[in-house]
């Protein structure tokens, strides 16, 4: 018999934010990968890289921290 750990509802919220923030990310690749449309200039574009970069480092630390939580329980 498996006994099953009630998952604390602070791990549950981090797990719904990292799936959220991967959509987001995934649609910000999508676009970014289109390249430079007309209407963004070059400041834009470059932030949105750099966005981009800072949104996978956020979503790095995030799995990281929901991996040490679980494996805390």
């Amino acid at each position: 018999m498996t006994t099953q750990i009630e998952m604390p509802e602070h791990l549950q919220r981090m797990i719904v934010e990292k799936k959220e923030l991967k959509a987001r990310l995934v649609k910000l690749i999508e676009f970014l990968d289109k390249g430079q449309p007309e209407f963004i200039d070059d400041t834009q574009w470059r932030l949105l890289d750099d966005q981009y970069e800072h949104m996978k480092a956020y979503h790095s630390v995030l799995s990281q921290r929901i991996t040490d939580a679980i494996d805390n329980l």
